[in-house]
């Protein structure tokens, strides 16, 4: 899950325990430019992460989860 949602800048990203390992999370803009990139580790299954975006501008981004074969992605508004 990504909350808060709508964001100022600062949401976390928190997992379940279908998502074990490195998880790919990517920020996309609207232009479809990745505006944050990083590997976060989820050994234990369930874990939760900080990400800030709050030096972008505001507006809709597409938070985009990899692992293997699993793809998700949420809509973020930041404002």
């Amino acid at each position: 899950s990504i909350f808060p949602n709508p964001t100022k800048g600062e949401f976390e990203v928190k997992f379940s325990d279908t998502w074990t390992g490195d998880v790919d999370l990517d920020v996309i803009d609207i232009f479809g430019r990745s505006v944050y990139n990083k590997i976060l580790n989820n050994s234990t299954g369930s874990s939760s992460h900080e990400v800030n975006i709050s030096s972008n501008n505001d507006g809709v981004y597409i938070v985009q989860l990899v692992q293997g074969d699993k793809k998700s992605m949420y809509k973020l508004i930041k404002e």
